[in-house]
């Protein structure tokens, strides 16, 4: 055979050959992607064999399409784009375009949709109205109720990398861990992104004006026990001589913003609402001297506007969230209870005052706010339709740039180990400073075993038995009816609302 016919077989026999396996390829030559949505080991549309395998060819995450949707909570941005057109400085809208910059270098042609949403209570009915009408979003930004969300099925387990999951810090963890599969481990179903705790927030320059001073340092008082903070709270508005000016303000707000405030002073003294398995514990010795002490801060008996004013040592408690720091914020108070957030300078916050003398119930050998609060947790829901995509979200949402932008321009206490660690040793001395600070609160809240915020084990009228404590607070700072009446009273009906 002359050579040029044996050349021209071969070559036919190899053209032959890559014809045969380029059908064993995840694309022909038109570009498309393999796909065998009946299991016959073909490609639905050209005919490929595809090796028997069978199944869909996963694409590329770089080629995935579609919306997540997002409801997020303060101080995250909505519009972040619009308000980065009208301040190119806005920090927190720079800090979620860091967010989204990072989500689309893994998933660039997937849209993200966010929807403010309120805090509190109203986000909660919003949530469950959404669940029983099949409208739940992609991802929700709570604060305390995921594990009961879990329960409910609303929430799915989060298949966070472990990369992220093992540099979660302890503290943070109380209220997004739950056993949803009944093995005896518990799982992620929310991942708080930053976090924070109830605190002794002190108005500086109010109680240097007014000469409030420690007896024995004869320094800016900073309260360390209940009784102090009573003391100095008395001696401001007899000093300051405004009726406007109470030593002590906290936001009492119906609902859980109130609950919040009064639960880490409960759990101070040992008290608290549930025992963890479902049983009310709120009639006890414990709460009993821990309301005591609530109103003889906050006062009783004499409204005064929006306030309860107290005749005795003119404290002051708000009932509504927008006055309340509004308030805060036209230095009306010396003192603050409330979250560890704010300027580190004007407004200092430090670990909250202990109780003693006859407020302690003696029974309780710890002391030191246990409470998580001002946290945001991120949860997928059982409607999200890409749930990889999701947990890449909330995955950017830890970057370290972002994690420090929050606590830079917002005191938001960053949840990455690593990243908070960094901060301690931070370049600029005033963010080494500030996250110091944190790292105090944080200790704070060990006691406890690292508990988080509201129970987790109200599964029945949930609404109906928070509105009891509202009857109960506002009963406490409007009535002279004796402390211990009040407690019993909200103990029965709290009861009463988990038999049903």
């Amino acid at each position: 055979m002359k050579l040029w016919k044996k050349v021209l077989i071969i070559t036919l026999a190899l053209l032959f050959c890559f014809s045969v396996f380029a059908g064993c390829t995840n694309n022909n030559d038109s570009g498309h992607k393999h796909v065998d949505s009946n299991n016959d080991g073909f490609c639905d549309e050209c005919g490929a064999d595809l090796g028997g395998g069978g199944g869909v060819v996963p694409p590329d995450i770089t080629e995935q399409t579609g919306t997540l949707t997002i409801w997020i909570t303060s101080p995250m941005v909505e519009n972040y784009a619009t308000a980065l057109r009208e301040n190119p400085e806005n920090k927190a809208a720079l800090t979620m375009k860091a967010i989204v910059d990072d989500f689309k270098t893994k998933y660039p042609q997937i849209n993200l949709r966010f929807l403010a949403r309120a805090w509190g209570d109203t986000l909660i009915q919003a949530i469950m109205n959404a669940a029983s009408t099949g409208t739940l979003p992609d991802i929700i930004s709570s604060e305390y109720d995921v594990i009961r969300l879990a329960k409910l099925g609303v929430f799915v387990e989060v298949p966070l990398n472990p990369t992220y999951t093992n540099l979660l810090l302890p503290q943070a963890l109380g209220d997004v861990l739950y056993d949803g599969n009944g093995d005896g481990t518990k799982e992620l179903y929310g991942v708080p992104v930053w976090t924070g705790n109830m605190a002794l927030n002190v108005n500086t320059a109010l109680l240097q004006t007014n000469n409030i001073t420690d007896p024995d340092t004869g320094t800016t008082w900073i309260p360390k026990t209940w009784s102090e903070l009573l003391e100095a709270s008395r001696q401001l508005t007899q000093k300051s001589g405004d009726a406007t000016v109470g030593g002590t303000i906290i936001n009492t707000a119906p609902g859980v913003a109130g609950a919040f405030r009064m639960l880490q002073f409960m759990r101070q003294n040992g008290g608290g609402f549930t025992d963890g398995n479902g049983n009310v514990i709120f009639n006890s010795e414990a709460n009993i001297k821990t309301f005591e002490f609530v109103r003889q801060l906050l006062g009783n008996a004499t409204a005064n506007g929006s306030a309860q004013l107290a005749t005795s040592s003119s404290q002051w408690s708000f009932t509504d969230e927008t006055s309340f720091y509004t308030a805060w914020g036209n230095n009306a108070a010396g003192y603050s209870i409330d979250l560890a957030a704010g300027d580190i300078n004007d407004y200092p916050h430090y670990v909250l005052p202990t109780p003693d003398g006859e407020f302690k119930y003696e029974g309780y050998t710890g002391g030191r706010s246990n409470v998580a609060v001002g946290q945001v947790n991120l949860s997928i829901t059982r409607d999200c339709k890409n749930i990889d995509a999701a947990t890449a979200f909330i995955e950017s949402c830890l970057s370290p740039e972002v994690q420090k932008g929050w606590w830079v321009h917002e005191a938001r206490i960053p949840t990455i180990s690593t990243v908070l660690d960094g901060l301690t040793t931070d370049p600029d001395p005033e963010v080494a400073a500030t996250a110091t600070v944190a790292k105090v609160h944080l200790d704070a809240l060990k006691e406890d075993n690292y508990s988080g915020g509201l129970p987790t084990d109200v599964d029945k009228n949930y609404t109906d038995f928070w509105e009891k404590f509202n009857t109960f607070m506002n009963d406490l700072l409007k009535t002279n009816t004796p402390v211990a009446t009040l407690v019993a009273q909200c103990h029965d009906a709290m009861v009463q609302t988990q038999a049903v």
